[in-house]
């Protein structure tokens, strides 16, 4: 268990081969689950603006994008 802990930030690369099967969101749930259960209230993650597919799942698991940063915060 860590301790004090309350943000965390978020990355994760797929090759080509994996991308388009789910696995990025199922990771990423994964890790959110896990940074709830430890008690981290907030995630952030940087995606590149013109990763349309990594932009449309971070928004999908509840981040906001701010994209003049280049940037999503999550929940």
């Amino acid at each position: 268990m860590i301790d004090d802990v309350d943000s965390a930030e978020y990355a994760i690369m797929l090759t080509d081969a994996y991308q388009n099967r789910g696995l990025g969101r199922l990771l990423t749930q994964a890790s959110l689950d896990a940074a709830r259960q430890w008690g981290v209230r907030q995630v952030r993650g940087f995606v590149a603006g013109d990763n349309a597919a990594m932009v449309a799942l971070f928004r999908s698991c509840g981040f906001r994008v701010d994209s003049s940063a280049d940037a999503a915060d999550g929940w």
